[in-house]
């Protein structure tokens, strides 16, 4: 999955800097404008930027096969010595729920649908919750997968 971070300082802004971690046992990847990850901590961190310049931060995350239980990503902007909780930040992300209602469903099936294709082919953007087991294509590995998560939440 790519995690976007849309950043907008205030005007006035002599410089500011971020944070985002990620869930615990996800692979780290992809980092864009010259982020560093901190392994130690699980955590992607860009800056100091120096200026008030809109920037669109990007980096990319692998869950662990398997792994369809709902996550937390969370980040904090520190804006000349000020921290605040990046907006959106916080998010839960749960493989297979397409439409983020907290659920795995038929609306999310729809969804899935979509995105299923044919083994090794690369997975479309917008479809990575439904790539459960990582492997970058949508395929009966995944519905199998699906299936289970769907079921577990109807109980």
């Amino acid at each position: 999955m790519t995690v976007t971070i849309e950043v907008t300082p205030a005007p006035g802004t002599i410089a500011y800097a971020l944070e985002d971690s990620i869930p615990a046992g996800w692979m780290l990847d992809g980092i864009s404008d010259a982020g560093v990850l901190d392994g130690i901590n699980s955590m992607f961190k860009w800056g100091p930027f120096f200026g008030n310049q809109n920037r669109v931060l990007t980096y990319q995350v692998i869950p662990p096969i398997g792994d369809s239980a709902p996550r937390t990503f969370s980040g904090t902007i520190s804006s000349d010595g000020f921290d605040s909780l990046i907006a959106g930040s916080n998010a839960i992300v749960q493989l297979g729920d397409a439409n983020s209602d907290g659920r795995v469903d038929l609306l999310d099936f729809a969804v899935f649908q979509v995105c299923f294709g044919s083994a090794g082919e690369q997975v479309e953007s917008g479809c990575e919750l439904c790539d459960f087991d990582g492997d970058t294509d949508v395929d009966l590995v995944d519905f199998m997968m699906f299936q289970q998560t769907a079921m577990a939440g109807s109980r």
